[in-house]
């Protein structure tokens, strides 16, 4: 099954039991609405603040190549590759 980012978003944040309110002090938005937003957004999250989001819940995003099955790990802005 395919699902969205913003999908993906919902169901991490709901299991891990962190408030939108709290996320978005640690995303460092000013209201709670703005994680609402990206959460709901029509047009889909984009990738730097679903990023963002996963490695404050806790998460790596992974991007896998379909052929070769090589997996490279995606940072989030601001943060330090490894």
């Amino acid at each position: 099954m395919t699902k969205t980012a913003g999908q993906i978003a919902r169901e991490v944040l709901d299991a891990s039991g962190i408030s939108q309110k709290k996320l978005a002090e640690k995303m460092g938005l000013k209201t709670q609405q703005a994680v609402f937003n990206l959460l709901k957004a029509k047009n889909g999250m984009r990738t730097d603040n679903f990023v963002k989001m996963m490695n404050l819940l806790g998460y790596d995003v992974v991007v896998r190549n379909k052929v070769t099955d090589e997996e490279v790990f995606v940072a989030a802005e601001g943060s330090d590759p490894e």
